[in-house]
């Protein structure tokens, strides 16, 4: 990102976060050339264009038009996580439709955003079988509300979309359609959330944590692996031909209605982290698991199981990789010279 569009960034959060104004939506050009300042959401994707990025400040975002990407934006908000996002407050976005991504939006990417949709699904891949392919997504460190569907109606149909969500947070399923490749990284599934109809080996699961009634359902040659399912459900049911690699159940078992493979694998653990007392997950949890469970060190690399394991953990506030604002001093009345002295501590992000 160039100097230029940084601090203008810069500028535009103190003077929301000085002032109480309202949030602020930032669209930096691809090619160069000024960033321009938006007000609206709808406005800013309206002026967008291929591979610009969309920043938006900390603070509550609306969309009443059907917004469907057609070619790759990367969105980029303040966070999720209250821990890391007292300065600016999370960025929560509203849509009154599912965001729509075709094949011609491949490639775009989402940070440090909750999603929020009246029509109870926040993202559709396409509109129909034709568009419905969209490969190279990625989502980081953002909340889901609602469903994504990676399909347009029906689940049970082919499709060939590849996308990867890491650090996500999911409150409610995920639809999948035959041979799509999924790529889930330390994620956190709340109580009502599942993965369902995602056939042909492309479902991959990894480092995550399951709650609740959570769990993977007619998903056939799904690969779960260094995962903690603390939910009472069977975590795979109707998955034929998948594979339990490193992983922990609170349940008897782990195939229900179907069978695989487990390996090096645990039935009947109850809550091994250090810090979670109920069958849901909120911000105040701790999912760092407890040093005597077997979910320490239980991963395949000897990292432990879950969110906090491999060579690359969760990152602990979810704060996305553009400058964290870690504290704004503001002066209580202007110098001599009329100005109104603000002092802004960022903290650089490498990943």
């Amino acid at each position: 990102m160039k100097i230029k569009s940084l601090l203008t960034l810069l500028l535009v959060a103190t003077a929301a976060l000085a002032f109480g104004q309202l949030p602020r939506i930032v669209l930096q050009p691809d090619g160069g050339g000024n960033p321009q300042v938006f007000l609206n959401f709808d406005d800013a994707i309206a002026a967008a264009e291929s591979n610009d990025r969309i920043y938006l400040s900390g603070g509550a975002f609306q969309s009443n038009e059907q917004i469907t990407l057609e070619f790759p934006i990367h969105f980029i908000g303040a966070g999720i996580h209250p821990d890391s996002t007292t300065v600016t407050n999370a960025t929560a976005l509203t849509t009154a439709n599912a965001i729509v991504i075709t094949n011609g939006g491949s490639n775009s990417t989402f940070t440090g955003i909750k999603f929020i949709s009246p029509a109870l699904n926040n993202i559709q891949y396409g509109t129909s079988d034709d568009n419905d392919d969209p490969t190279g997504l990625y989502f980081e460190r953002c909340e889901f509300q609602d469903r994504i569907d990676i399909t347009t109606v029906n689940p049970t149909q082919q499709s060939n979309s590849e996308s990867s969500f890491n650090e996500c947070i999911f409150r409610r399923d995920i639809t999948g359609a035959n041979n799509s490749t999924l790529n889930l990284t330390k994620c956190v599934f709340a109580t009502t959330s599942n993965v369902f109809s995602i056939n042909g080996g492309g479902l991959i699961i990894e480092h995550c944590v399951f709650f609740g009634n959570s769990n993977i359902i007619n998903s056939n040659s799904t690969t779960v692996r260094n995962t903690i399912f603390a939910s009472v459900q069977t975590p795979l049911y109707q998955c034929n031909g998948s594979a339990a690699i490193n992983c922990t159940t609170q349940a008897a078992q782990f195939f229900g209605n179907s069978s695989g493979t487990v390996t090096n694998s645990f039935t009947n653990v109850e809550n091994p982290f250090v810090d979670q007392s109920n069958s849901d997950y909120d911000y105040t949890d701790n999912l760092e698991v407890s040093s005597g469970s077997v979910a320490s060190g239980g991963a395949l690399d000897g990292t432990d199981m879950g969110l906090y394991g491999s060579a690359f953990p969760a990152k602990l506030g979810a704060v996305p990789y553009n400058p964290h604002f870690v504290a704004v001093e503001i002066a209580p009345s202007t110098d001599g010279d009329g100005n109104l002295p603000v002092t802004i501590k960022t903290q650089s992000q490498t990943y």
